[in-house]
């Protein structure tokens, strides 16, 4: 659609998904302890980039550590997600790990687990730092959550203009930081 318009980018900013995948999935293995516990994936919309490079980073990080059970869209929403889980767990009661594609969807998530009566034999992570998530991480409704920073993908986003108008040459794209966030760093 960029082609047909005429639209050219000077550079693409943003974080690293596959990476939000692999440091949730990372971040489960720990937790569970790995050893084949099974795990579920909530994903976001079927089909959409970011969700299916989250999911590619989670299953290169838990391989055979973790039994992946069940893989089912909620479209980032929240109640879906809920609605969901609830079906996960009732057909599978020993399930040890969510790994949720976005925090709305994780935090229905956790709200499910709670609910089954499972909080604390579940763990959940998500990806994107928004501040319920961070909430939930303290509280311990969610095991995690893979932070972006959009702040400081529009400070280097501004930068990338600055550098474009003097002509300085930037690269095709620039990877913005990430950051998982538990109950070790959550308070900061």
């Amino acid at each position: 659609a960029a082609t047909k318009a005429g639209v050219t980018f000077a550079t693409f900013i943003g974080s690293d998904n596959e990476e939000a995948g692999t440091l949730a999935g990372q971040r489960l293995v720990k937790l569970t302890g790995g050893g084949g516990g099974k795990a579920a994936i909530l994903q976001g919309l079927a089909g959409e980039a970011n969700g299916i490079a989250r999911e590619k980073g989670f299953r290169a990080a838990v391989g055979s550590d973790l039994d992946v059970v069940s893989v089912q869209s909620a479209d980032y929403e929240q109640g879906k997600a809920q609605t969901v889980t609830d079906a996960i767990l009732k057909q599978n009661p020993d399930l040890k790990a969510i790994f949720a594609a976005n925090d709305s969807m994780g935090l229905g998530a956790a709200k499910a687990v709670e609910n089954a009566g499972l909080k604390g034999k579940v763990s959940i992570v998500s990806v994107d730092g928004v501040q319920a998530a961070l909430d939930a991480v303290e509280s311990g409704s969610l095991a995690g959550t893979v932070t972006q920073y959009p702040y400081a993908e529009g400070v280097i986003a501004v930068d990338a203009c600055i550098a474009a108008v003097k002509g300085t040459a930037i690269p095709d794209r620039v990877v913005a930081p990430i950051a998982l966030i538990d109950k070790n760093n959550v308070s900061k």
